[in-house]
């Protein structure tokens, strides 16, 4: 269709003539006449595309773009295709901050060097008068039931004190009387204060002339103090017959401790079976992670020695590798504690170390992600070196390990961003050009009005989109409190997601005009989106975003109510022949002729004005 204004201007002037006479008046009187002058002043046809050609949205029905081929009704339709910013994953692709992880590791019951085998001997001269009697055959005398207390005579070099958790006791007694003696008490092990440590018996408490007993015995739970000594009650019935009387023993007690495993001890202590830490630093988020390349972070580490013993310090964490792919390793000699409650200042080992271009590689032995990182601390304690040091069972390696601002440059797995990915308002906004200027009034947008979002996603995982689209006036600065929401799982790959908002989207454009009374210029997206939804396994990266087109399309079928369309022309230009005549005009008629092409009821006004004085010489209602 074409809508036509025809305007011309047609200027009729009649001048008449009187009859001429011969006779000449008194006084000159200026001459009059009519004639017809037709001079066009603006000529101009107007089509509906010229009309509204000014505005760079206008299409016909004839494009192609992807929402355009989807529009079939009305004539011309403003249209608008605008690349939508990227979002970038960025920031958020990272690993929530893990708390320090405290964690010990002691040393349980250790070993020492087992005591050379302990000697007790009861003479026979301290109990009868072996003067002419060593050596010779004679009757034994009697005993009767001497007792005696027993120093050891060697063996107690290596500790000072000790609490065994168990180890077994080899002991052999020794009968060097020749006659039978009884030993009613067994001999009995004891402490400084005569308090019993161990009892060691011997079958019907008895022995044979110069005969000996021996065996192994299962203790534990014994605190062993430094140089214990025996007591033990000794009777003989002697021999009527006469016997050789060897030597001055009587009765002679040897025992040694074997396989000794100790809870405290003050003594000297051997190489100790190395302590191992073997544990998993848990992720606070749900990511579970195949690996994943670290940009920055750190670790912070201390390893403190709480044995009295130097020990060498090796942390893997195996979950860690650099960029050659070797896992981190961290080997610290550490030293004695020494005073545990002044501790020794070379005891301690602390570090922050940097993780970038680190990679998490937390993969199963299967290839399957996990949610954790694998870690070992292995502390060997070579020994005393011949000196005496006091340690216990309580005693420890004592890590405290954290990781803190772990960002992520990319990361394969299964993702589970903690904070969704925000779009902020007004930093995705569809401007609608200078449609809205080109009218005034109540417009009313039909059900072919259409916005269409074509977003692309790069990464390996799915997108869940909430996004709000607001209509805005930004002469007035006001946005429109109510808006067309988008709720979609959006997917990777070339092909795009194309979101078309129809029904929702025109209820809140004639929503907006009805209440400000003006068409929107912008359409502002604000909103969030969330990554990999459904937690499948896939890749994304910190350089991954989100991006598109938005198409908004305004099919020109929509009602308009009360709407006014305005346009000027300049001076009109006449040859110059008009020109002359022009200047003698007095008066004269100015002829407007209109056609409307429009397939709808219009009001016309139009005005003349003085380019000169500006002001307005012709008012046409």
């Amino acid at each position: 269709m074409q809508k036509s204004h025809i305007v011309s201007l047609l200027l009729l002037l009649l001048v008449l003539f009187g009859g001429c006479t011969r006779k000449f008046p008194s006084t000159f009187v200026m001459p009059k006449w009519d004639t017809q002058l037709s001079a066009p002043i603006f000529n101009h046809t107007y089509t509906l595309g010229e009309l509204l050609g000014k505005d760079t949205v206008l299409v016909s029905n004839g494009d192609t773009t992807f929402i355009r081929s989807m529009w079939s009704s009305g004539i011309l339709a403003v249209s608008k295709d605008q690349r939508i910013n990227s979002t970038r994953v960025g920031a958020n692709l990272k690993i929530e901050s893990i708390p320090a992880v405290n964690v010990a590791q002691s040393l349980g019951t250790f070993d020492i060097n087992p005591p050379l085998p302990i000697g007790f001997l009861m003479k026979l001269s301290k109990i009868i008068d072996t003067t002419g009697i060593i050596g010779r055959k004679v009757p034994a005398p009697p005993i009767s039931g001497i007792s005696d207390t027993l120093k050891p005579t060697s063996g107690f070099d290596q500790f000072k004190q000790v609490t065994i958790s168990s180890a077994q006791l080899q002991y052999s007694v020794f009968n060097g009387y020749a006659a039978k003696i009884s030993l009613p008490n067994g001999l009995v092990i004891a402490d400084s204060l005569n308090n019993p440590l161990l009892t060691i018996r011997v079958p019907g408490d008895t022995l044979g002339a110069y005969q000996s007993y021996s065996t192994t015995q299962q203790i534990s739970n014994l605190n062993m103090p430094y140089n214990p000594h025996v007591i033990l009650k000794v009777s003989s019935p002697g021999s009527t017959t006469p016997v050789t009387i060897r030597s001055d023993t009587l009765v002679a007690l040897n025992f040694s401790l074997q396989n000794i495993k100790v809870t405290s001890a003050v003594a000297k202590i051997p190489s100790q079976s190395p302590v191992v830490i073997d544990r998993r630093i848990g992720l606070v988020d749900s990511n579970k992670i195949i690996s994943a390349s670290i940009q920055s972070g750190t670790l912070s580490i201390s390893i403190t020695n709480r044995f009295d013993i130097s020990s060498q310090v090796q942390l893997t964490i195996w979950g860690l590798k650099s960029s050659t792919g070797v896992p981190l390793t961290i080997n610290v000699p550490l030293d004695r504690v020494g005073n545990k409650l002044n501790p020794n200042p070379g005891s301690t080992y602390s570090n922050q170390i940097s993780l970038a271009n680190y990679t998490l590689d937390l993969r199963d032995n299967n290839g399957n992600p996990t949610d954790s990182i694998h870690y070992t601390i292995n502390a060997t304690i070579p020994g005393s070196s011949g000196q005496y040091v006091q340690i216990s069972t309580s005693d420890s390696i004592y890590a405290t390990l954290g990781l803190s601002n772990l960002q992520i440059g990319s990361l394969t797995g299964i993702v589970h961003l903690k904070n969704p990915i925000s779009i902020p308002t007004d930093t995705q906004n569809i401007d609608l050009g200078d449609f809205r200027r080109k009218f005034n009034g109540s417009v009313r947008f039909s059900d072919s009005t259409q916005l269409a979002l074509k977003i692309y996603l790069s990464g390996g995982f799915p997108f869940r989109a909430h996004l709000s689209i607001v209509p805005r006036n930004s002469t007035t600065n006001s946005n429109f409190s109510d808006s067309a929401v988008v709720d979609q799982v959006l997917n990777p790959g070339p092909q795009g997601n194309v979101i078309i908002l129809g029904h929702s989207f025109v209820n809140i454009l004639n929503s907006f005009t009805g209440a400000s009374g003006n068409l929107p210029d912008q359409l502002v997206i604000s909103g969030s989106i969330i990554v990999n939804p459904y937690y499948n396994v896939g890749t994304i990266t910190s350089s991954d975003s989100v991006y598109g087109t938005a198409s908004i399309l305004l099919p020109f079928d929509l009602g308009i109510t009360q709407a006014t369309y305005s346009d000027s022309t300049d001076k009109p230009v006449f040859k110059e022949d008009v020109n002359k005549k022009l200047d003698y005009v007095d008066s004269g008629q100015v002829v407007f002729e209109i056609n409307n092409g429009l397939p709808l009821g219009i009001k016309f006004h139009a005005e003349l004005v003085d380019t000169t004085t500006h002001q307005v010489v012709l008012n046409l209602p």
